[in-house]
């Protein structure tokens, strides 16, 4: 049964199960090159900018799954055990409940830290070491409280703590401790910008933060992002390209071809990368309309090219013509299993259907109204 995680624990190994072979080739230093692309969007939310088609809130669960791809690839057995050993509702520095600025600083967060003194504080207080998502994240609320000018603060404060995590990651091979020991700086200040993003919602429509009901934001949008599926195959077990055509379609939008000079040497240039890598066609045209091929378009056509053959293995009496669509749909299947759709194969597809009778094709066409929106079931039809 695919049911909704609770824990951190159960959330760590849900990612991981999802995106297990996609990752078991790709090294360490790759999965956090990716962890801190997805951070870098984190910016928008920082500043207030606004970029067309982008949803700034969406990096938040899209950077705590890539930072638990990180962790699953070092090879951390429990994320909970590692950060209760930094933080056992308790800053690490001043060893106090809120947070003690002053005392912080004259401190100084370059002090070693008294590892055995946190042991010990984590011995004494197991009891109130959180047990979900939603309650880490309210931990580090009450050991980092929010306030309006706290939203630049932590943001400068994750960059920074990615920056070492970076230093941590290239350095692992030697100090393999040193990464754990900044992995969960990282995690403590993604739940700052969590925690900062929902105080600064609740203050924007003139509302006080819920500190009760913290959590159920970021577990709404994890599950959203990550529902016991990969969000772009739509299979449990990622079964993704290395590059997704969307990834390709927002560089080639991003850097138009013929923009720059393609330069001589042993390095493609990217109108030559885009050729090699994208199997798929950026855009499909139908008529006059072009529609760009993104994961939302690619999940739609997949639902109707499974309700169409099924529809079509329902059919009697037009068996010739009906395995011809079928065969059609079946590309364009394989197509999407590897997140790819080209004008060639929609075109098959809609003129192999076109040849049905018309009952035949009026039932075809009358199951995918049901199962996609019609934007989208116009792929499958002539007009």
């Amino acid at each position: 049964m695919n049911q909704r995680p609770v824990g951190l624990q159960e959330w760590y190994l849900r990612v991981n199960r999802t995106y297990l072979f996609k990752n078991y080739h790709r090294t360490v230093e790759a999965i956090h090159t990716h962890f801190v692309e997805v951070v870098g969007g984190l910016s928008l939310i920082a500043s207030g900018k606004r970029k067309p088609g982008v949803v700034p809130e969406k990096y938040l669960p899209k950077a705590l799954a890539w930072w638990f791809a990180l962790c699953g690839k070092v090879g951390i057995r429990n994320v909970e055990d590692m950060i209760w050993a930094k933080f056992p509702y308790v800053c690490p520095y001043c060893l106090e409940k809120p947070h003690h600025d002053g005392k912080c600083k004259s401190v100084g967060r370059a002090a070693q830290l008294d590892w055995e003194r946190l042991k010990a504080v984590g011995a004494k207080d197991r009891g109130l070491k959180p047990t979900t998502l939603g309650d880490w994240q309210k931990m580090f609320y009450e050991i980092y409280p929010k306030t309006e000018r706290n939203r630049h603060e932590n943001f400068s404060r994750l960059a920074e703590e990615i920056g070492e995590l970076s230093e941590a990651v290239r350095t692992l091979a030697v100090t393999p401790v040193y990464f754990v020991a900044e992995a969960t700086d990282a995690f403590a200040w993604l739940m700052g910008m969590i925690n900062q993003y929902e105080f600064d919602n609740a203050h924007q429509n003139n509302k006080d933060l819920d500190a009760a009901g913290l959590g159920k934001w970021i577990q709404d949008a994890l599950w959203a992002e990550y529902p016991g599926r990969c969000g772009e195959c739509a299979t449990s077990v990622c079964t993704c390209p290395p590059v997704l055509t969307s990834t390709l379609g927002r560089i080639a939008r991003e850097i138009p071809r013929g923009i720059l000079p393609t330069p001589e040497g042993p390095l493609l240039s990217l109108e030559e990368a885009l050729d090699v890598f994208n199997f798929g066609d950026p855009e499909i045209r139908l008529g006059d309309e072009r529609y760009v091929v993104d994961a939302d378009l690619l999940q739609h056509l997949k639902a109707g090219a499974d309700a169409s053959k099924a529809a079509l293995e329902r059919l009697a009496g037009t068996e010739g013509l009906a395995v011809q669509a079928a065969t059609a749909i079946g590309l364009m299947q394989e197509q999407l299993a590897r997140q790819q759709i080209t004008q060639e194969v929609v075109e098959a597809v809609r003129d192999r259907l076109d040849q049905l009778p018309g009952p035949a094709k009026q039932f075809v066409l009358s199951t995918l109204a049901s199962a996609i929106p019609q934007a989208v079931a116009l792929f499958f039809q002539r007009q």
